[in-house]
């Protein structure tokens, strides 16, 4: 991509000249500056204010035109800067090097490594892809979350959105995801908005730990970054995605999280003196995800057989997911995944509630196997709601209900996972085959979480092990074979336990 700055220093008369449009700015408000002139200003152009800082056209009215300014050095823009149109709009850079890289919206490295190499151009706002070149989602995205791959499937293509309060572990679920997909071609971008700067480094530490690093964009819009900057960001972000998606790659597009990106845009929005609507957002922003998250698909084989999996984070207020942001992402996405407090209290890690999480793909984005052996969980763990006020009457409790109780059990012990340990595709169909089997809830309350453990270790010790896994993806329901392995992994996990 043309560097601007470099140009407009260069001695070739700045763009203004050239594009034959001038501007002043008459108002300067946090990082979004009020501009008169600029007749010819498309929305999403890039400007230059004093030829040194570059910003963004947000606005524009019959009285002045609304920038965001992008750079850095935005506290140095004063009224009566002088601005000028460069004539493009804003674009991604896009750069065949970027995995293992930390980048702000403009696509500049901020991890202190060198430039990108061979950039390119790409549209930041681009149109999502027309339904003759979509295909049917039906890959599975492996995630490693048992809870997701058992009962809520995501596909390659699909969008899905998680949603919780805070401190529920949105960034550690989805860490784990991307963690899980080492090994499997799927590249990965990772987009921070709103974080500490100290929070998102040590995620890359972890992630460069297991090796996740390699096949990982982070796209960083920190805190202290302008408003601007977290607006544009997952735009930015899903021009790199397309980029790799058209070359054929699966991408998994991480927006964390898009209530951030709404807050950041209702202020710009509140600034510019734009008309308040529910919750004093602007009448757009439904539009403003709406056509980030429509950029999501599986293309079709004409096209490439590429796809952008995209999982949107949401913040919740007291687990209220009629709220404005989450309610509008919801109406977009292919599902949702809700993280309850309580669960998380309680010390069930992730703490995804299966009752009003959801894959609108369902089945078609399942291994056969996985679907056979999952029927039932919601139902089981939807009674165990039902009875665990009785829990304090122990002896109130029927027969029926005290093997209800212990399935439930049993089923927490399985869906629990410690941070930065996802499960693998055989070590799942190991779990749920126990789980089908009674293995667990035969045991007490206090040796289940044990007797999982067990059963993923001796799995893995096996040298069966990575056989079993990959004939996984490839049957519709267990053979013999299968069934003797799991039954040989059953016995020898029963054996350490005593």
């Amino acid at each position: 991509m043309t560097n601007l700055v470099d140009l407009s220093q260069a001695g070739l008369g700045g763009f203004g000249d050239v594009y034959g449009e001038l501007g002043a700015v008459t108002e300067v408000a946090d990082g979004v500056v009020f501009c008169s002139g600029l007749l010819k200003a498309r929305l999403n152009e890039v400007v230059l204010i004093d030829g040194t800082h570059r910003g963004v056209v947000v606005l524009l009215t019959e009285d002045f035109v609304g920038i965001g300014v992008i750079a850095r050095g935005r506290d140095a823009v004063r009224e009566g800067s002088t601005v000028e149109l460069t004539g493009e709009l804003f674009t991604a850079s896009v750069s065949g090097d970027i995995a293992g890289r930390v980048l702000d919206c403009s696509g500049v490295p901020v991890d202190g490594g060198r430039r990108l190499a061979g950039t390119v151009g790409r549209a930041a706002f681009a149109e999502p892809p027309a339904l003759s070149a979509i295909a049917r989602v039906d890959r599975p995205l492996e995630t490693g979350i048992v809870a997701i791959d058992a009962v809520t499937p995501i596909g390659k293509g699909q969008r899905q959105q998680i949603l919780g309060d805070r401190a529920t572990g949105k960034t550690r679920l989805v860490m784990d995801i991307i963690v899980n997909q080492r090994g499997k071609r799927v590249r990965c971008l990772y987009v921070a908005l709103g974080s500490r700067i100290s929070e998102v480094s040590a995620l890359c530490d972890q992630l460069r730990v297991r090796g996740a690093m390699e096949y990982t964009t982070v796209v960083l819009a920190p805190a202290d970054a302008s408003l601007a900057e977290i607006y544009l960001a997952p735009y930015y972000a899903a021009a790199l995605a397309e980029q790799l998606r058209d070359a054929g790659e699966d991408v998994l597009l991480v927006f964390d999280d898009l209530t951030a990106h709404a807050d950041a845009y209702r202020s710009i929005a509140l600034l510019l003196r734009r008309t308040p609507g529910r919750e004093a957002y602007p009448g757009d922003v439904f539009y403003l995800h709406g056509s980030l998250l429509e950029r999501g698909a599986q293309m079709s084989e004409e096209r490439g057989g590429g796809s952008i999996t995209m999982l949107a984070l949401v913040d919740t207020l007291s687990g209220d997911v009629t709220g404005y942001i989450a309610s509008n992402v919801m109406s977009i996405t292919d599902g949702q995944i809700v993280l309850s407090s309580t669960l998380a209290n309680e010390g069930q890690m992730p703490p995804i509630d299966l009752g009003p999480s959801v894959s609108r793909i369902g089945r078609d984005a399942q291994y056969p196997v996985i679907a056979r052996l999952t029927g039932g969980l919601r139902r089981v763990l939807a009674a165990y709601e039902d009875i665990k006020p009785m829990l304090m009457y122990d002896n109130a409790l029927s027969p029926h209900q005290r093997r209800q109780v212990a399935q439930a059990r049993a089923i927490r012990a399985v869906l629990a996972q410690r941070a930065w340990q996802p499960v693998r595709l055989g070590e799942l169909v190991v779990l749920l085959w126990a789980l089908q089997e009674g293995v667990l809830a035969a045991l007490p309350a206090w040796d289940m979480a044990v007797m999982r453990d067990l059963l993923v270790k001796v799995a893995n010790e096996s040298e069966d092990y990575p056989d079993f896994e990959d004939s996984i993806r490839q049957i519709d329901e267990l053979a013999e074979p299968h069934l003797e392995f799991l039954r040989g992994v059953v016995e020898a996990a029963r054996a350490r336990l005593g």
